[in-house]
């Protein structure tokens, strides 16, 4: 659920939008950055025939904007092959809106940045 202040009454609107996950548009590019790494670090390894350890690191940070919570989301990823570490970072493009709809499901609000009230 969302408030918003309307002539000085609060107002709840049920929020809606879609579920939360790795796998939704927001996040893709950090599964893409991911799978590139492990590409990258297959090639060495099978070239030089060699193991290796492949990591990623996803920071979330809040922030209010409106009466809504935004996150900045960072990442890092590396792999690794004894001795030598190789490390990209990255960060989407945009705030990650995430809300609660009324079923209590985390979601990406629909129109997060706009969502209006319309009178009847």
């Amino acid at each position: 659920m969302s408030e918003y202040l309307k002539d000085n009454e609060t107002i709840t609107v049920p929020v809606t939008g879609k579920p939360v996950s790795i796998w939704s548009g927001e996040l893709k590019n950090i599964i893409y950055a991911i799978d590139d790494k492990i590409v990258r670090a297959l090639r060495t390894a099978l070239e030089n025939r060699t193991g290796f350890e492949v990591n990623a690191k996803i920071t979330f940070a809040p922030t209010q904007h409106n009466g809504q919570t935004l996150f900045a989301v960072t990442y890092k990823t590396n792999h690794k092959f004894d001795p030598i570490q190789l490390e990209d970072k990255g960060a989407l493009n945009d705030f990650l809106p995430v809300a609660i709809d009324e079923y209590g499901q985390l979601v990406i609000p629909d129109d997060a940045e706009y969502q209006t009230m319309l009178d009847d």
